[in-house]
């Protein structure tokens, strides 16, 4: 029989089994019919018809496990089990799904954050397709003049280059910081972002003497304006400077500096055209800027790099500033161009954050397992509590490899019990800590959805949790003796065996704890400091 229809079957339990009874029912009264035809009377004839048939109880069973995945039934039978089970003793659920949720929520927060600023690829088509330009020594600035150059030389085909401002909103009286973003003309096109209202920046809005216009970033039009269409078209002022909205780039693009949601997007040629820095789009020496590129399908990484070390000499040459001294004007014109992959864009959290972070990982994981040491204690207890019921089961036949895998399924159910509400309290303990990054006038922006990447993790750190805490438990459970167990008084195996290794538990969690302890008094301190850094 197909496998769809048997997973169908599960469902019908009930009306298979009747189908089942009447199919052999048919069966035995046409075998009847035959034999009564053959000289037998109906008696003799019916009881024939059975003997010829077989153990109705063993058919019927090889009939169901050929129409049934029986091993899916054995799991949805296991589940069912277990929820009982946990239903029957609320206080000892409740207290293991919560210790897992805070241990397995405070993984999943410090994971999302970890993926937000050093995984998660840019919300753009084709991320790993996008490059990066360095200099000497891990440089990732450049000056106009050189970027202009890189572009004319056409090395770099699908380029662009953009810088993070902040600009006050207000027209007077107190400031209103917004997060801007200068770019060049090619900047959307060659991310391949689009728009969700009027139109992008383009080309021609990169030229000198622009006319003033600006693209905002679709969070800021749904926090300032509602998502109103009428936005667009209309003025906004920039450091006392009016410039008009020709369009909101699309939801969930925020720009390439991981950390940081740009509000508004404004052509690199308004720096003249504001007057904010008249002279910074010509001079040699200023090191503002951040060069992207996107490799071409036909080009492979190691060839755009053969490619800009060929074209290196002439485009700096052309750029070198004119009034440095002759040493650093030949140091300059020996800086290599070196092209990285960027699909993950720039943070300078990064570089930041990026060891507290993984300290912050490895403690969690200690606050876990200190958690599936309190519920495997919890399991022991319930399994001494529940070794008649143990021993009975044995002593009808239960195997003690399926008695160990229902025990199994009753800690798998409750580590995801707890993951979901761990994921509740994930999103909470983020966005508690991104809220302390932002201290200090330092506003923080990372994207912490619930995306494939922390979802298999949670789901896989919950796998992990009930297969530790639950796997040792459920062996000592199964070694229990029939005899001794079921008898009115004895302690059985298991309260022989759990004393010896519960010691062996608590040994465990105050190893850990003491030295979370520690590690805790020291992150605080480290983080203390970087909050309250310059």
């Amino acid at each position: 029989m197909p496998w769809p229809r048997r997973f169908v079957n599960l469902f019908r339990s009930r009306r298979l089994n009747r189908d089942i009874e009447r199919e052999m029912a048919f069966h035995l009264e046409e075998s009847a019919d035959e034999l009564i035809e053959g000289g037998l009377s109906e008696e003799e004839a019916r009881r024939e018809a059975r003997l010829r048939l077989g153990n109705p109880m063993s058919l019927r069973e090889r009939v169901y496990e050929v129409d049934v995945l029986t091993w899916l039934e054995s799991l949805l039978g296991d589940l069912r089990y277990a929820v009982r089970a946990l239903r029957h003793n609320p206080t000892f659920t409740l207290v293991a799904v919560l210790s897992l949720a805070l241990g397995i929520g405070a993984n999943t927060a410090i994971f999302s954050l970890v993926n937000a600023v050093m995984l998660r690829p840019l919300p753009v088509p084709h991320p790993e397709e996008l490059i990066r330009l360095e200099m000497d020594e891990g440089q990732s600035s450049f000056t106009n003049s050189l970027w202009e150059a890189i572009r004319d030389s056409e090395v770099l085909p699908h380029g662009l280059a953009f810088s993070d401002w902040q600009f006050d909103l207000a027209t007077g009286g107190v400031v209103r910081r917004a997060e801007g973003t200068f770019v060049s003309g090619a900047y959307f096109d060659v991310l391949g972002v689009g728009a969700a209202s009027g139109r992008l920046l383009g080309v021609a809005d990169d030229q000198r003497g622009c006319p003033r216009a600006a693209v905002r970033g679709h969070a800021f039009w749904q926090r300032e304006y509602g998502g109103l269409p009428g936005a667009v078209g209309r003025t906004l002022t920039l450091d006392a400077h009016p410039v008009e909205i020709v369009g909101v780039a699309q939801p969930g693009f925020a720009g390439l500096h991981v950390g940081s949601a740009t509000d508004v997007f404004v052509p690199l040629c308004s720096l003249d055209v504001l007057g904010m820095f008249p002279d910074m789009l010509d001079a040699r020496s200023t090191w503002f800027l951040d060069v992207f590129g996107r490799l071409p399908q036909d080009r492979s990484l190691a060839q755009l790099q053969a490619g800009l070390d060929v074209a290196r000499p002439v485009i700096l040459e052309a750029t070198v500033p004119g009034h440095w001294t002759p040493e650093g004007q030949r140091e300059y014109e020996s800086r290599p161009l070196v092209a990285l992959p960027a699909a993950r864009g720039v943070s300078r959290l990064r570089g930041q954050y990026r060891e507290a972070l993984l300290t912050l990982l490895v403690v969690v994981g200690v606050v876990l397992l200190i958690a599936c040491a309190n519920v495997a204690q919890l399991l022991l207890a319930r399994a001494t509590a529940r070794r008649h019921e143990i021993a009975m089961r044995l002593a009808l036949g239960c195997g003690r490899a399926r008695l160990v895998r229902q025990l199994l399924t009753e800690s798998l159910l409750l580590a995801l019990v707890g993951a979901t509400l761990g994921i509740l309290f994930a999103r909470w303990a983020a966005d508690l800590v991104v809220a302390l990054l932002s201290q200090g006038g330092r506003f923080v922006s990372l994207d912490l959805a619930l995306d494939p990447r922390v979802l298999g993790f949670t789901v896989a750190l919950a796998t992990a949790t009930g297969l530790l805490f639950g796997l040792a438990p459920a062996w000592r459970a199964a070694r229990v003796d029939p005899r001794a167990a079921a008898s009115v008084g004895a302690r059985g195996q298991v309260g022989e065996a759990r004393p010896r290794f519960a010691r062996g538990i608590v040994s465990w969690q105050v190893a850990l704890s003491l030295v979370l302890l520690v590690c805790a008094g020291l992150l605080v301190t480290s983080f203390r400091r970087l909050v309250t850094l310059d």
